[in-house]
């Protein structure tokens, strides 16, 4: 059976402090426990963490920024 891989990066609501790219909008954001939660039982994680980086990914992504970063593997 192929391997189902699930891979996230996305801005954290610590990002709003940084105002370098990623929604503005608390509610679009997601902490480390958020995105725990929503997949529990459905993947076993191989890796979730936040931090800084450095983003260049175009002229709204620029300079340091938070994220939030996941990857797992489907349960079963």
């Amino acid at each position: 059976m192929a391997r189902r891989d699930q891979i996230i990066s996305s801005a954290s609501p610590r990002q709003l402090e940084y105002g370098t790219g990623g929604p503005p909008v608390a509610e679009m954001l997601y902490a480390p426990d958020t995105l725990a939660a929503d997949f529990d039982g459905l993947l076993d994680l191989d890796l979730l963490e936040d931090g800084e980086t450095d983003l260049d990914e175009g002229p709204h992504h620029q300079g340091r920024a938070h994220t939030t970063r996941l990857v797992g593997r489907r349960t079963g």
